[in-house]
């Protein structure tokens, strides 16, 4: 039987003595542990209570007269006091005790929870299993009442789960077959479609049917819609932001010929008003008149050279060579053209070459800054594909002297190419001139020579030894034989150090000659392309280093590499390094016959694969527009228009040779060309001393104002036509694109015309495909013409429409002539292979659009501000010269102009800046008014004209006419469109509703004069 006692007795203290006892109530349940003397005696209650630990000297005493009955403690017999280690000891057994209780509770719990916990589990489990018996005993008592049913349906359960299963089995086995074949059917159409695609890649004109087997790689998703609808988006933005910033260009050039002309007749005014007091003598009137209108209108026409007049003709002649500068510029092609025809490539004859010359490096600023260069460079590349086609062989190309050699050396003697070679070859060729002891002479005679001039110098007296003899004889001699040695030596060291130098110059070397080296190779390899490449790198580094290394190494002052005077040994020494790096770049070794020199062939080999890698990555550079940042649109985005100096001697040369080469340059006489030389007139034919010698600032300007009409429209039109023809060969087959759209229209084709446009273009769908359709099917044919709907048209009006676009291109120069049309197939292949590289590309335009619509927002800003500022300074001097005009005359008494000025003080009608009274015979008098309409000279007198101006720059113009139908006129005149007027040119100018003529510069001095402050 489970006790707390016998727990106590017989686990926690089996070796203690223990006496359970009454003990009060609020020590119940209290235990007494007994040991012997010098042992711990505990007491532990419920309540926690502990006695004290003690020492027994009589063991015959009764334990339990040593417990009190009440207080549930222990005295020690002996002495009556407790001790420090008993009350210790009792202690630690009373918490021992309470820890025992707890841990007893703690399990007479838990196995009170189990056991109910499995008590409850059991019933549970006897109802589950007397349920699951009883409902076995129902179906049993069911199956054995109808034991043939339950056997029919056990065997049709049995049979139907057979049958299902099988069928399974099949449809597994029909699916594995059906995914097999599609497999299949996949890798085979995989391997036709990329091995037309390699076709189309290696077949420089591919057929229409290998075109038309890969021509649903064409075919865009939604990414492709997406970023098609954002990039034309792009393209229209940037339009629009180019028209409007063009628009608010011209209206601050209005303001700025405005502000010229004010400036300029301020100043005149200055000028001419010594003349004054002769002005008014009516003896010498006519003279004046006529000196003081010529000074004033500054007309060109006096000197027909001078570019810096402010009147119409003048700017617009300038602006038109501000236009065929920057056509030039950018159109490399037609200075291409024409230095292939003054170098006497076409017709034998170099006239104007030198002219050219001297005039092309001004055209483009000398190459000073990012955008000049960009376009030299690229006019150097125009010059060798132009130049290029009449070299017949790669070794003719040595021994040609072309026009782009001459410009490559103009543009290699930059600043920024001098600081190149100073810093490649200074420390260099310093060593090699500082070191007076050096002789790398490679000839054995001069070697002979120079001993025996050495030893007659040394003994004076004529040498034994013959002076001249021959190489054979020269190599005998010992002495002659080790200074060569030597000298071979230090030449191949040396070299080597140059030919180190040069190999570690590749990313500091001239983007320029990066270019045209790269720039030749390409041209070379597409016109030989039978030749090695190995010859063609060997020769184009020939030409590098002849033309554009040697020159600085043998001439290091024209360089300014180093400054001071080089003597002839030094000289030699450098033409020597010169010479063997040549023979290191052409690849060609000594002969045997050289003798000892013909012993560092292997190091010839060895540095000759070095200058070939060394020039291969050389070659290996991007194209100039992206290595500048610029476009064909960077120029409209920029604030400040590209500007050049030219002197005019040079505008009127460039002029003069493209009128003589006019046929040759651009023979369409429509043309652009044609155009501005027609708009321009003759070029001036004797250019004597008289020409102004000063420069001229160029602001060039593109001539086209719609840009989008040579560039946008045109790549769009392409574009559909391209569209179009990728349409009617997926109907009609034929062996080429000529044959298809000459071939007549049968109801077959139509037929197929049908399905083939519901499948380009459906009509059901998602919304997304439905939008992205009629996007598709809607042609505008270029940018600004109505859209046409292709699926509504029948095959033979849309072959029709692509016959007539595409011829229309080839007219245009869009496509290439070619026989059966192959270039345009061509360039649909091209479009095939190209279509991933045409994603990132797109990709590219966006990201730069979207900086150049940026950069547009900014210039639109820009010239607002501008236009603001010259308006605000325009205003502003008129408004200074007008409140400024100087202390006021004294009035004269009884005179017109007194009672006039009383009659406007009497009805405070004063105007604030002044009025003034005068006589139609006056100021005819004075040639301002030239003719009055209908109104005899005799009536002058009677006619009063009144000039007055209240606000600066509108001057009221009265008239009044007695015994006249018109009794009064009043009109105001902007002081602007006078300047405007002389600035067109036009001498005079109706005034107060046309009834008045008057001379437009006299009537400005006039206003001047009287309203403005001009000293």
């Amino acid at each position: 039987m489970f006790s707390i006692e016998n727990l106590i007795r017989k686990v926690i203290f089996p070796d203690v003595k223990v006496w359970f006892c009454n003990v009060p109530p609020d020590v119940e349940n209290s235990v007494v542990f007994y040991v012997p003397p010098k042992e711990k005696i505990i007491y532990s209650s419920k309540t926690g209570e502990s006695g004290s630990d003690y020492s027994d000297d009589s063991e015959s005493e009764s334990e339990s007269d040593n417990v009190h009955p009440t207080r549930g403690f222990i005295q020690d017999h002996t002495s009556g006091q407790f001790k420090n280690g008993q009350i210790s000891a009792f202690k630690q057994g009373t918490i021992q005790s309470g820890n025992a209780r707890q841990t007893i509770q703690k399990l007479q719990e838990q196995h009170r929870l189990q056991s109910f916990q499995s008590m409850v589990q059991k019933m549970q489990a006897r109802i589950r299993t007397a349920s699951v018996r009883h409902q076995l005993g129902e179906k049993r008592r069911e199956i054995y009442s109808r034991p043939e049913d339950w056997i029919i349906a056990l065997q049709a359960a049995s049979r139907r789960y057979l049958a299902n299963k099988k069928i399974q089995q099949h449809q597994i086995e029909l699916y594995n077959q059906y995914q097999d074949r599609l497999k299949n059917q996949g890798r085979m159409t995989a391997e036709f479609h990329e091995s037309a695609y390699q076709k189309l890649k290696s077949e420089k004109n591919p057929s229409v049917g290998t075109v038309k087997s890969v021509i649903h790689m064409l075919s865009n998703n939604d990414v492709d819609f997406n970023e098609d609808l954002v990039l034309e988006d792009l393209r229209q933005k940037v339009i629009g932001s180019i028209r409007e910033n063009n628009q608010l260009d011209h209206q601050v050039s209005i303001v700025d010929i405005q502000i010229a002309l004010l400036l300029k007749n301020a100043v005149t005014l200055d000028e001419v008003i010594k003349l004054s007091n002769a002005f008014f003598n009516p003896n010498r009137k006519k003279q004046q008149q006529r000196r003081f209108s010529e000074m004033v209108s500054s007309n060109s026409a006096n000197n027909p050279l001078d570019l810096r007049g402010v009147d119409k003709s003048t700017r617009e002649k300038v602006g038109l060579y501000q236009q065929l500068v920057y056509l030039l510029q950018t159109q490399p092609y037609y200075l291409a053209q024409l230095m292939s025809v003054t170098g006497g490539q076409v017709y034998g004859d170099k006239k104007g070459q030198k002219k050219l010359e001297d005039t092309v490096l001004a055209l483009f600023g000398y190459g000073t800054n990012a955008r000049e260069e960009c376009l030299l460079i690229n006019l150097c590349k125009a010059c060798i594909s132009q130049e290029m086609r009449q070299v017949k062989s790669p070794l003719e190309f040595l021994r040609g002297n072309y026009t782009f050699m001459k410009l490559v050396v103009q543009v290699n003697r930059g600043a920024k190419e001098r600081e190149f070679f100073k810093n490649l070859f200074g420390d260099l060729i310093t060593k090699v001139i500082k070191n007076e002891n050096l002789d790398l002479e490679t000839n054995p005679m001069v070697i002979y020579q120079k001993r025996i001039s050495k030893e007659e110098s040394k003994t004076g007296q004529p040498s034994a030894e013959p002076y001249y003899i021959d190489q054979e004889k020269a190599m005998r001699s010992s002495e002659v034989a080790a200074d060569l040695g030597r000298h071979i030596e230090s030449l191949v060291n040396i070299t080597e150090e140059f030919l180190c130098a040069i190999i570690k110059s590749t990313e500091v070397m001239p983007f320029g000659l990066r270019v045209i080296a790269r720039e030749l190779r390409m041209v070379m390899e597409e016109n030989f392309p039978d030749e090695d490449p190995v010859n063609i790198n060997m020769i184009l580094g020939n030409f590098i280093s002849y033309r554009y290394l040697s020159p600085a190494i043998t001439s290091p002052e024209q360089y300014d590499i180093i400054h001071g005077e080089i003597y002839p040994m030094q000289r030699k020494n450098l033409a020597e390094i010169s010479k063997l790096l040549q023979q290191i770049s052409s690849g060609k070794l000594f002969d045997a016959r050289n003798g000892q020199i013909s012993s560092i062939n292997s190091y010839l080999k060895e540095a000759h694969t070095r200058f070939t890698r060394w020039f291969m990555k050389l070659t290996d550079v991007e194209e100039p527009e992206d290595h500048f940042g610029l476009d064909q649109l960077s120029d409209h985005t920029n604030t400040q228009k590209p500007t050049v100096y030219v002197h005019p001697t040079e505008l009127y040369q460039i002029h003069q040779i493209l009128e003589e080469n006019i046929d040759y340059i651009e023979s369409q006489k429509n043309g652009v060309v044609h155009t501005i030389l027609r708009e321009l007139g003759g070029a001036p034919v004797s250019l004597n001393n008289t020409m102004p010698l000063h420069l001229l600032r160029l602001e060039l300007t593109d001539r086209s104002e719609n840009i989008t009409k040579g560039t946008s429209c045109h790549k769009k039109l392409l574009l559909d036509t391209k569209r179009l023809i990728i349409l009617v060969i997926q109907v009609q087959s034929g062996s080429s694109l000529e044959a298809i759209l000459n071939e007549p229209t049968t109801d077959e084709h139509e037929r197929i015309w049908e399905v083939v446009r519901e499948e380009q273009f459906p009509s059901g769908g998602s919304e997304k495909e439905i939008e992205m359709a009629l996007r598709e099917r809607n042609f505008k044919f270029g940018c600004e013409n109505a859209a046409m709907d292709v699926k509504k048209l029948s095959f033979k009006r849309l072959k029709s429409i692509t016959h007539k676009l595409h011829d229309h291109l080839v007219k245009q120069g869009e496509i290439p002539k070619s026989p059966g049309y192959q270039s345009t197939i061509s360039m649909i292949a091209l479009d095939i292979t190209k279509k991933g590289e045409r994603r990132r590309q797109r990709n590219i335009e966006i990201k730069k659009l979207q900086t150049i619509l940026s950069n547009l927002e900014d210039k639109k800003t820009y010239l607002i501000g501008q236009g603001q500022s010259y308006k605000s300074y325009l205003d502003g001097c008129m408004k200074h010269m007008a409140e400024k005009k100087g202390k006021k005359k004294f009035v004269f008494p009884f005179t017109k102009q007194y009672f006039h000025m009383r009659s406007l003080q009497r009805n405070d009608l004063v105007p604030k800046h002044g009025s003034f009274k005068y006589t139609a015979k006056t100021l005819h008098d004075r040639g301002i008014i030239m003719d009055l309409a209908d109104v005899p000279k005799k009536l002058y007198a009677s006619i009063t004209i009144i000039l007055s101006m209240d606000a600066p720059g509108i001057i009221t113009v009265e008239g009044y006419f007695p015994l006249m139908p018109i009794q009064e006129l009043r009109v105001d005149l902007m002081y602007e469109e006078l300047l405007q007027t002389q600035y067109e040119g036009q001498s005079t100018m109706k005034v107060l509703d046309g009834v008045a003529t008057v001379n437009v510069n006299l009537l400005i001095y006039l206003i001047n004069k009287k309203f403005y402050h001009t000293s």
